[in-house]
């Protein structure tokens, strides 16, 4: 009971990083192979070395799009976790030009607590090339549509 009451306390922020260090604790139980992982270093919320490369973890419980461009480097592979919510994925959408230029950002949508499938994922300079602008909304909206919303507590 502990542990459901202190879920259920906390915040949106908090419960993204529980979801986020159980993905990469899961990810490098299936052989990937994780040097070192850092909690909370240089301004990342996760910083993971594997063999061949980084991957850096930055979790924004609310998007907004000037202290995302002051977090992102532009030449690092960066996941941005933020919750699946439609206001988020509207902000995605009103800054897609902006997003588009960081070729190696990664937009993880989260709901920890859905009971099936948990993430979808989101690379805005790939899709961009892949769906083109014309069919963009759609296509998200797809995406969105495959996990559940994220609700606030």
């Amino acid at each position: 009971y502990t542990r459901i009451f202190s879920v259920l306390l906390m915040d949106t922020h908090e419960e993204l990083k529980v979801w986020l260090r159980a993905y990469i604790n899961a990810k490098s139980q299936t052989g990937l192979d994780v040097l070192d992982t850092q909690y909370d270093s240089g301004g990342f919320d996760v910083y993971v070395k594997l063999k061949d490369k980084e991957q850096f973890f930055l979790i924004k419980s609310n998007f907004d799009i000037k202290s995302i461009e002051k977090a992102i480097p532009f030449d690092k592979p960066t996941y941005l976790v933020v919750p699946n919510r439609h206001e988020v994925l509207g902000e995605v959408l009103s800054h897609w030009d902006t997003l588009v230029g960081y070729p190696k950002l990664c937009i993880l949508f989260v709901n920890p607590g859905a009971p099936y499938e948990r993430k979808w994922q989101l690379y805005p300079a790939t899709h961009d090339r892949l769906i083109g602008r014309k069919n963009l909304k759609s296509a998200l909206l797809s995406l969105f549509s495959q996990v559940p919303e994220y609700i606030n507590k």
